[in-house]
Order: C-alpha cells, then structure tokens, then sequence
C-alpha cells in the first residue's frame, strides 16, 4: 500500500472539527487524536506528503489551543464586561484538559502566529522539496513575535500608551476559512461555473434557513432589490423610501422609473414607523420599503398589516437582518419580498459581492427568476418579459453554503461581543449616550449619538486602532442627485439627518474576540472622557 492510499484510511479531524470545538479538553484531545495517527503514519512508511497533511492538523489544533488559552488567560481582567465569565482559573483548565503548563505555553507562543503566517508557512514547506512540517517550525515563528513584542514593550515611555497598542479592531472581516477555500477550488475543478448545481443548493439550503418562502440567488443586495421592483411596479407609482438607508435601497426605485416619496425615520430606531408612513400614502402609492436598519426590527407588523389592507406592497430590505425572527417568522418572510445581502461584512458572505431575494408567491418567484435571467423563462428560451443578468455564480453559491453551515458560529460570537458592548455602555459616562436599539435585532452593530464632535472622536479612535462606522454617512434625500430632482433641502428629514451627523456605529462582528472588544471599550471610555 502506497504511503498516500495510508493517509486517505486514516480519519484525520478536519479543520473544521477543531474551530468548532468548544473547550481546550475538546482541542487536547482530537490533538492527541491527530498525533497518535502521525507516529503511526511515519512508522508505516508514509509519504512526505501524507505526513505534511497530518501535521498542519496537528499545528492547527496548537494554534487553535494557543488562541483558546490566550483568551482565558485575559479574562480575570475583563471579567467585569462580561456575564459569561466562570470563576475558572487558568491551571483549572490546563487539569480538565491534561495539558502541561510547558505545553500550554508552546501552543500559546504558536498562537502568536497571523493565520496567513501559518497559511504561508503550510505553502512554503509543501513546495520545497523533502521539506517537512513541525510544530517547531512554527514556535520559532511565534518566538521571533513575541521576541519583536517585547523589545516593543522596552520602548514604551509614555503611561498613557495604550495597553493593546497592537491590537487592530476592524469594522468587518470576512469569515473565509479553509472550508470556503476547498468549496470554491471544488467548484473551478469541475466545468460548471455558472448556473449549476451549486447556486441550487444555496437557495434551497437559504429556504430551510429562514424557514420558508422561495428563494432566487442574484449578484448582490442592490440586484435583489432591483429585481423586486421591477416585478412589482410599474413607471409612476410611488414607492416610500426610508430617509436614513443605503443609497441603494432608492436607487432600486429610481431605476424602474418609480417616484420614492422619502419618509423620515424614528430616532430611537432609525427605522419606519406606521405613524410616518401613513403621513405619505396617496393614491399613487403602491410600495414600501421597510429597511431592517442596523439589524432591527421594529414595526413591520404593523406596516404589513396596514399595507395589505390598502394593497400595497411591502419590500423588505434584509441587508443587515439575517437570523432575526419576529413572533415566529423571519424576517424577510412578512412583507411581499425580502432581499438579503452577502457582502464581506455582512452576517455571511459569499466572497465579495452577492444577494438573495425571498418570497411566498410561486407566481412572483417564478417572475423573479425570469428577471434575473434575461427575461428568460429557462435557458435558451423565448423572453417573455424585461430582464438583466443578476445571475450568482457556482463559486459565491459555494461559499455560500459553507458560510450558513457556519452561521450558527459567528452569530454565537456576535451575539456575545454585543452583549459585552452593550454593557459596557450602561455603565459611568457611557451610559449618557444614547443608543438605538430595538428588543428584536440581528447584532450587526451599535449606532451611538456622540453629538456634533462624531467625526473627531472616529479619528482618535482610528489613530488608537479602533475602526468604526456611520449608517448612514448621508440621509439619502440630502444627496445632490435626489436633493435637486426632487427639492428636499437641509431639516425636511429632522431624525434621518441627525442621525447621519450624530452617530457611529461601534463593531461587534464575528472576527472580534476578547481583547478585541477590551481594546475597543478601552478606548471608547477613555476618548468620550477627553
């Protein structure tokens, strides 16, 4: 037998298995797991090859552990921002898990190490020849960092440095990992790049996600949007626009040839609320769009409602809502359509660009589909109706798909990173800032007014390492284009307006951990004291 025929019999714990796991005892053993199937490889003959594929498991689930205890080891010092803190010490859990204090600071030290390090260190030992990949390999990469960390450390004079000065938050990262990577490298091996069996997949697997409703993949949010409009109104019927949203939401309008008639926006949610939406109905309205802003749900039953009884259609945009639930139903599921957005910073991602439009009308869905294809009612067919190519390919759909597998995941990691935001701004000078919020949100961020000085506090936070955001930089009326075809000037949209002056919007996402969000409240206290 072959020393690579060996490997493909030996089960080896995926990458996945070891970032699912949930414990550093779960991590100690599948890496007692892969290192028992290594001496055994090696002591049969095995490959180079083989063994290198053993290996980067083994050093995956160190780095994984290093990371793990890393994190529990900081968090005596952050445990009063958190609820989810046990009373655990850090030798408690190197006894539960059967790990020595020199091993646990091995796999501390490999921790160090960027994952793109890793990647790179993976590739360069793959592609030189008779090279061989070690745990020792990569510790002297972490050593060389922590060496270059503490001759940092030498050169800090000034006390009020900050203590993670290294430490970036990001707004938004992209959650691609190894899994993403090899669907995608699946999906280029075969002929079928677009239109085949993996876009079917993700909108069949998108339906049983939300549980309901008839899902079309298209190339983006904006095309979702687009789509439903032109399914659903014709030239001259008035559409009504939230004034705070993305300037997408009134394009959608725009390009049809519909009217949006722009209504403000409530302060406390940024969102719709009936009271405004009735002030703009007429007789030539024949559309809402209700934006879930920030992830939050507020009124939509009651826009729904009011809406069917007066038959006009409600187009929900779901850009920033995905997993939310409202008395049931997800959302997306109450208006006529929901789109949804997979743009690298949303919940999920699939790989760039990327858009889903849901519906429970089999008559719409089947139009939708149409639309999306040219007008085409199946490929090569007659065209029945005005269409454009908004068309997914295999490659999104496939990222697509691991990405929902893995949303339970991520939003585990948002859910609980706003948690500790949220706490932290009910407490001292912090909780004098008002915050927009809804009881139903999805976790996509925490817009916060700090008054006119906002854009003076987002550059001291940047110089510290702490990126934020604005939803929206803009009303969207104020914009030239809309502002001068349709004469809105400067305090038409009180709330919307405030808002996009007043605000920032503060991270929560999946790629922060735990001194991530210490780093970020740090700083957030400290330059609202100034």
């Amino acid at each position: 037998m072959s020393g690579d025929r060996q490997v493909r019999d030996l089960v080896v714990p995926t990458s996945g298995e070891i970032t699912s796991a949930s414990n550093l005892s779960q991590i100690k053993e599948l890496h007692d797991k892969i290192e028992a199937i290594r001496v055994y490889a090696k002591s049969s003959g095995e490959g180079r090859i083989g063994i290198n594929n053993i290996a980067v498991a083994k050093v995956k689930a160190e780095w994984h552990g290093g990371r793990m205890l890393a994190q529990i080891e900081r968090q005596q010092g952050f445990a009063h921002l958190r609820h989810d803190v046990a009373n655990t010490t850090y030798q408690d859990v190197l006894t539960e898990a059967g790990l020595d204090r020199r091993a646990a600071q091995r796999w501390q030290t490999i921790g160090l190490v960027p994952l793109d390090e890793l990647e790179d260190y993976f590739d360069d030992q793959r592609q030189a020849d008779d090279a061989i990949i070690t745990s020792r390999g990569v510790l002297n990469i972490g050593q060389a960092i922590k060496a270059e960390q503490r001759k940092s450390d030498g050169k800090k004079t000034e006390p009020t440095e900050d203590l993670h000065s290294g430490t970036r938050v990001y707004f938004g990262r992209p959650m691609i990992g190894d899994s993403e990577k090899q669907a995608v490298l699946s999906v280029l091996s075969s002929p079928q790049l677009s239109q085949g069996g993996a876009v079917s997949a993700f909108e069949e697997n998108f339906e049983s996600f939300i549980g309901g409703g008839l899902a079309t993949a298209v190339s983006s949010c904006t095309a979702a949007l687009h789509l439903s409009c032109m399914a659903l109104f014709k030239p001259g019927d008035e559409v009504i626009v939230p004034a705070l949203t993305h300037v997408a939401t009134a394009h959608a309008v725009e390009a049809m040839g519909a009217t949006p008639v722009f209504a403000d926006v409530s302060r406390e949610t940024g969102c719709l609320d009936l009271r405004t939406v009735e002030l703009h109905v007429t007789e030539k309205t024949k559309g809402i769009m209700v934006v879930h802003y920030l992830g939050i749900c507020r009124d939509i039953g009651l826009i729904t409602g009011f809406a069917r009884e007066r038959k006009i259609d409600v187009i929900e945009d779901c850009a920033l809502v995905l997993g939310a639930n409202l008395d049931g139903l997800h959302v997306g599921l109450m208006g006529k359509v929901g789109c949804f957005s997979f743009y690298p910073v949303k919940h999920i991602t699939t790989g760039g660009e990327g858009g889903m439009v849901v519906t429970r009308s089999a008559n719409l869905s089947d139009n939708l589909r149409r639309r999306r294809h040219f007008g085409q009612a199946e490929k090569m067919g007659d065209v029945t109706t005005l269409g454009l190519n908004y068309r997914m390919t295999e490659m999104q759909a496939a990222i697509g798909n691991v990405q929902l597998n893995r949303f339970s995941e991520f939003m585990r990691r948002r859910s609980r990173n706003y948690d500790v935001l949220r706490a932290a701004l009910r407490k001292g000078y912090l909780s004098e800032l008002n915050i927009i919020e809804s009881p139903v949100s999805a976790n996509y961020g925490i817009s916060v007014f700090v008054s006119k000085w906002r854009d003076e506090l987002r550059r001291r936070m940047k110089a510290r390492n702490v990126e934020t955001s604005i939803y929206y930089p803009h009303a969207v009326p104020m914009l030239k284009y809309y502002a001068q075809k349709y004469g809105h000037k400067p305090g038409d949209f009180p709330n919307a307006e405030a808002i996009a002056r007043e605000t920032i919007c503060l991270p929560v996402g999946p790629h922060l951990i735990d001194r991530h969000m210490e780093h970020l409240i740090t700083v957030l206290r400290e330059e609202c004291n100034v």
